[in-house]
């Protein structure tokens, strides 16, 4: 470790490393940041709550793990009402139903995700009409709390839904 501080030490005084000079900073591989106001915010997926981090006047290097494609739960833009997909029976024991309501059809897509945010199940139905009852097989999953995220694109009638429901599996 005092090797690395060293070289890097070494390297930035010799002027062949460069940082940015705005101030420390942690990058993520997986994960996003955005400024609101005047406050820069960083999040990663699946970042650890207890980590060993190096940090120097211009960097922050963390521990983390990467997961294959981050499980967003930020809020999205619609045009749509909630009232538009039912989702039942909740809790469930082996089998969820989504019931749309929407005027047309269009491409409804699901995940759901385990309470670490972990992708378990995900896929789509094409809906002809908009309103075609799907059921979702549970029995895989172990009984616990799940995150369910449905969005619905229907590009004829320019409509663009996006919900998410917590789902309660029994055993």
């Amino acid at each position: 470790m005092k090797r690395s501080v060293l070289l890097i030490l070494l390297l930035t005084l010799a002027g062949l490393a460069r940082a940015q000079t705005i101030g420390p900073a942690t990058m993520n591989v997986t994960g996003d940041a955005t400024t609101i106001g005047t406050d820069s915010h960083e999040w990663s997926v699946g970042e650890m709550t207890l980590v060993n981090s190096f940090v120097s006047s211009n960097l922050v290097v963390t521990q983390g793990l990467l997961q294959p494609a981050p499980f967003a739960t930020g809020i999205d833009r619609v045009n749509a009402t909630s009232e538009q997909l039912l989702v039942y029976p909740n809790p469930a024991r082996d089998v969820l139903m989504l019931q749309p309501q929407f005027q047309n059809g269009g491409l409804l897509q699901y995940a759901i995700a385990d309470a670490s945010g972990k992708s378990i199940l995900n896929g789509n139905f094409t809906l002809r009409a908009g309103n075609e009852k799907q059921e979702l097989d549970l029995r895989s999953l172990a009984a616990g709390h799940y995150l369910l995220q449905v969005s619905f694109q229907a590009p004829a009638n320019n409509t663009d839904f996006r919900s998410s429901f917590k789902i309660e599996k029994l055993h």
